[in-house]
Order: structure tokens, then C-alpha cells, then sequence
């Protein structure tokens, strides 16, 4: 074979003359590439790169805020298709918010809920968290569930 070439239906590629082209679409797309050999011969087929644009996301369902340094704090965590957590809040069993953040990384270390309110400690009890998330295709993903805040 002496030549190849890529024709991107919806995502350009960053080399269509290249066997390997190293890319990573974030949507789901097609792609035609044609081969041609010496005698001037082609052939051509069809690929559809499938891309997991779902934005899977882990809330942990309980946290143990105590100061051991083992799940101390409740933070979302994230795959790489989420690109930022624009809200996060969570609410006592009497709707009370008790925690909000803004627009932050998702698996930030520094951003999360300690078990706390208004400066005190809060008892053990059973939270609600709310959550939007922008991911990287540009699409909105929100989650929510429930939290037990352990001691």
C-alpha cells in the first residue's frame, strides 16, 4: 500500500494522510479512509469511533468526617468526559443548605464537604446532595442522592 487517506465526516483528524492518526473525537463519528496502492488501486471503508459520552460520576453514599485522614471529606469524583462540577450543593433533611460549590474541577482534593455547617460540627445524619456538570462534548449532566455523615 502506498498511501492513505482520511475524510472526517463530522470531527477533523489531525493528519488524514497518516496510518495512525492519534486522536480522541469527543463526540461519537464516522470516517471514511481510502488506501491506494502502487498500481493506483483504492479501497475504501467506513469507521465509527463510538465515544462514552455519559460523564460517569461517583458520589460516595456515606463519609466519615472524624480526622483520621481516611474519608474525611465528600467530594464527587469524576471521568475524564467531565469537564467541571458548575454546582454542588447539599441540604439537611429540613432543606436547609448546608454546603455549595462553584464551578471546580471534578476529583479536586481541596473541594469538598468537611461535615460542617455555620462553623459546627454537624451530628450524624442523612444529607441530600444536588450536582450539575458540564462535560467536555459541552452536555449537561445533573445527579443527586443522599449522604449519611458518619462519626
Amino acid at each position: 500500500l502506498e498511501a492513505i487517506t482520511w475524510q472526517p465526516f463530522e470531527n477533523p483528524l489531525p493528519c488524514t494522510h497518516c496510518w495512525t492518526p492519534a486522536f480522541a473525537p469527543l463526540r461519537t463519528a464516522k470516517y471514511k479512509a481510502t488506501v491506494r496502492n502502487s498500481n493506483d488501486c483504492q479501497a475504501s471503508d467506513l469507521i465509527t469511533v463510538i465515544v462514552d459520552e455519559r460523564g460517569r460520576v461517583y458520589a460516595p453514599s456515606a463519609f466519615s468526617p472524624n480526622g483520621d485522614g481516611v474519608n474525611d471529606v465528600f467530594r464527587l469524583y469524576a471521568d475524564p468526559s467531565v469537564q467541571e462540577i458548575e454546582l454542588l450543593q447539599i441540604y439537611n433533611r429540613w432543606g436547609t443548605l448546608v454546603y455549595s460549590a462553584r464551578k471546580f474541577l471534578p476529583n479536586d482534593p481541596g473541594i469538598g464537604w468537611d461535615g460542617t455547617f455555620q462553623n459546627a460540627i454537624l451530628d450524624p445524619a442523612v444529607f441530600v446532595f444536588y450536582a450539575e456538570m458540564r462535560l467536555v462534548n459541552g452536555a449537561q449532566k445533573l445527579i443527586k442522592g443522599e449522604i449519611i455523615l458518619m462519626r
